[in-house]
């Protein structure tokens, strides 16, 4: 028996006056037959159904323009990346005029216009600290305590999704980004004081695809430096200049000395050539010295034999 009520729906209404239109409960059990919902929609472990709070919106002249529905206990599968613990608000607008977001998709999502089915998922009182994610990033609420918004093209396969506010943990730091799904990828960009150091200032983007469970999931990182003052390749060019410095100071203190070593071998190698010269021709000259003595031997010995000789005639 469903009667005309007024509902606010938290500050998650497109007005923030109270919003008429017919509420009720359901059971949603998962049925093989719808392919979306049951790839969509999980249930916990143990649990055979699910209660849900289903909103019919009215407008003004108490025509229907929206579906809301309600769960808290709901598991929304995107792909393989599975989102628990999260109270889901799903939205099916009439046309694009009625699609009521309580978060400005536009500039994630330009068109978001055509989204069939829309999901804003908040966080229970239970969860303020955040929700891990795999290794790599812990779930927060938003500004809004919007933790996570889901997107379904209602003409298309097309599938977004925008995680309101991750700390995501890479490179021994930690900062704070939204993480954008669109269709199978997964990404994000922010900025973070890599190691600690704030030298190492960096950008830093990621991506990831949405195929793998947050336990198995790739992320490929890429990351620049700023050019500025104070920042790592300002201090790097330094580094590198003053580095570079010693190595040539370094070089040319060894060329000063090799260099020196060399002139002192050189004068060496001089002196050496002169004492050879020197003790050549004084070898020349003993052996000149030698030959005459040895000249005059022979000689002497020739006048001995030839006075002998004539010694014996005379005899």
């Amino acid at each position: 028996n469903s009667a005309f009520i007024y509902h606010q729906e938290n500050g998650s209404s497109c007005t923030s006056e109270n919003t008429p239109g017919i509420a009720w409960k359901l059971t949603y059990r998962p049925q093989p037959s719808r392919d979306f919902y049951l790839n969509l929609l999980s249930l916990p472990f143990d649990t055979p159904n699910c209660s849900i709070d289903v909103f019919l919106n009215l407008d003004s002249n108490k025509d229907m323009n929206g579906v809301s529905f309600y769960s808290t206990c709901l598991i929304i599968k995107y792909d393989e990346l599975l989102f628990e613990d999260l109270t889901h608000k799903f939205y099916i607008p009439l046309d694009s005029e009625t699609l009521c977001t309580s978060v400005n998709l536009t500039n994630q999502f330009p068109n978001h216009q055509s989204f069939g089915l829309l999901i804003h998922s908040t966080f229970p009182s239970t969860q303020s600290m955040g929700i891990p994610l795999g290794s790599f990033f812990r779930l927060l609420p938003g500004s809004d305590n919007t933790a996570v918004s889901f997107g379904f093209s209602s003409s298309s396969d097309s599938k977004m999704g925008l995680l309101h506010s991750v700390n995501i943990t890479v490179l021994g730091t930690t900062f704070n980004s939204q993480l954008v799904l669109q269709d199978s990828e997964l990404s994000f960009m922010g900025s973070a004081d890599i190691f600690g150091d704030v030298i190492y200032f960096a950008r830093i983007m990621g991506r990831g695809d949405s195929l793998s469970t947050w336990d198995n999931l790739d992320i490929n990182i890429i990351g620049w430096f700023p050019k500025e003052t104070g920042k790592f390749l300002y201090n790097l060019k330094d580094s590198v200049h003053f580095h570079l410095l010693q190595i040539a100071n370094s070089a040319k203190d060894k060329s000063d000395k090799a260099k020196h070593q060399l002139e002192q071998a050189l004068r060496r190698f001089n002196d050496t050539k002169k004492e050879l010269e020197r003790n050549f021709q004084l070898y020349r000259t003993v052996s000149r010295e030698y030959n005459q003595i040895l000249q005059q031997e022979e000689d002497t010995e020739m006048s001995l034999m030839l006075a002998q000789n004539a010694l014996e005639n005379a005899t």
